[in-house]
């Protein structure tokens, strides 16, 4: 008689073979395109990263000429806005529990929202205080952008490999350090500073529509298998 069926096995570190737990064979519902719904909810993190760090403090030095010359505020007034980057951590538990209570994407995506409507409605402004309610905005969304939703999905998924992947989805932030800058000094020189902001709003609002699409957070089998996919030991 043929004996009990030999045990799954997945290639680890140094190319040895290693046995798989039970409940690691994924079935389509458990990704997208044969890439775990773990590591989407990783590129989503990043990607919310990058944009909302990207286009806050890296690229603010970046509008100080245009705004005075549009509107005659000094520096200190248009740098007056970051102020209202406290607001973020205020807000962080009060997010913290929608998260809890509702979901991380849908908190993810209202708070990308409410990014791409801070930049969307600058081009608007004709008051000084109109530049001040807009980043008021911007920043109570900050934490269920970044760094709320990628601790707890990067908790979800990886559970044994918690460390390195999110030191992944934190080089989000940087990456939009790199890039954001870019776009928008490109679109200030060669359109106007309106029109810059208005694509950084698109690229939230996109980020946002993604977000709802691609962040799960209820695996259907073993969390692991998401690393294993990878290969991750």
């Amino acid at each position: 008689p043929s004996g009990p069926p030999a045990p799954a096995t997945r290639v680890g570190a140094g190319g040895t073979m290693c046995p798989m737990r039970e409940g690691r064979t994924r079935s389509s519902s458990d990704g997208l395109f044969g890439l775990s719904f773990g590591w989407w909810a990783v590129a989503a993190s990043f990607s919310a990263a990058a944009v909302t760090l990207g286009s806050s403090q890296y690229i603010f030095g970046l509008y100080f000429e245009p705004l005075e010359d549009a509107f005659g505020w000094n520096r200190t007034q248009i740098s007056a806005s970051l102020s209202f980057s406290a607001v973020g951590s205020l807000a962080a538990p009060f997010l913290g529990r929608m998260m809890d209570k509702h979901g991380t994407k849908y908190v993810m995506a209202l708070s990308l929202v409410l990014t791409a409507l801070s930049f969307l409605l600058r081009p608007l402004m004709s008051e000084l205080w109109h530049w001040y309610a807009l980043s008021f905005l911007q920043f109570v969304a900050f934490s269920g952008t970044s760094a709320l939703p990628a601790g707890r999905l990067v908790g979800i998924w990886f559970r044994r490999t918690q460390g390195r992947v999110m030191g992944l989805t934190m080089m989000g932030n940087n990456f939009g350090g790199l890039t954001i800058p870019v776009i928008a000094g490109i679109l200030i020189a060669r359109a106007s500073w309106q029109g810059a902001y208005v694509v950084l709003g698109a690229i939230a609002f996109i980020v946002a529509l993604l977000s709802l699409l691609l962040v799960h957070e209820r695996p259907a089998q073993d969390p692991a298998a998401a690393e294993d996919a990878w290969g991750l030991p």
